[in-house]
């Protein structure tokens, strides 16, 4: 399966029907198989 299918089936699995935009930009460099490092303030929607 492809990466990008897996991630989506994970999400779906999660009950995450959409990513805020900074959950997108690490989504992007995750699949580019980049480090990432995601720091996120109190309050900016991560659990959506």
């Amino acid at each position: 399966m492809e990466n990008k299918a897996l991630l989506s089936t994970h999400l779906e699995k999660l009950g995450i029907e959409r990513l805020n935009e900074m959950q997108v930009a690490a989504q992007k460099a995750i699949l580019e198989e980049k480090n990432v490092l995601l720091l996120s303030p109190t309050g900016s929607g991560k659990k959506h």
